[in-house]
This record gives structure tokens, sequence and C-alpha cells, in this order.
């Protein structure tokens, strides 16, 4: 994904996102994003969570091979319930 590889090339980037339960909510911790938020709502009666993730990208320099780009898991926030 571009922004995810623009995020890699600038030091301390961190994406964030969101989707309702009813989208893709698996989509993103497939990717790497960490849920750090939901507040629980509904839509036409029926229970919708608003869910927030987030992902953390570092650069760091790996041995003889340059500059390296990874993404790293952020912490879990108190935000989260449960």
């Amino acid at each position: 994904m571009a922004a995810e590889e623009e995020g890699c090339r600038r030091t301390g980037v961190t994406a964030c996102v969101d989707t309702l339960s009813t989208q893709a909510p698996g989509f993103y911790p497939k990717l790497g994003y960490v849920e750090f938020g939901r507040n629980g709502g509904r839509a036409e009666g029926r229970p919708v969570d608003r869910i927030w993730f987030r992902k953390e990208f570092v650069r760091r320099r790996l041995r003889g091979a340059g500059d390296g780009l990874a993404a790293r898991q952020a912490p879990k926030s108190s935000m989260k319930d449960g």
C-alpha cells in the first residue's frame, strides 16, 4: 500500500483507520493494525460498533543492508474495553 510505504519512509508515523463492525473488522489486523478503541452504537435498529485501529511505522537500520523499513505494532491502549 502506498500510504504504508510512505509511512515507513518517515520516522515516527502512526496510521489510524476506523471501520464498522458490519464492514471488515478482520481486514486491518491481518495487515498488522492493532485495535485501540471501540464505541458501541446502533444503526437501523441493530447494534454496530465503530472500531479504531492503528499501526506505527519506524525506520531502523539493518546491519549490512542499508536502511531497513519496518512496521511495528503499537501497544494496546486503555481505551479499549475488555
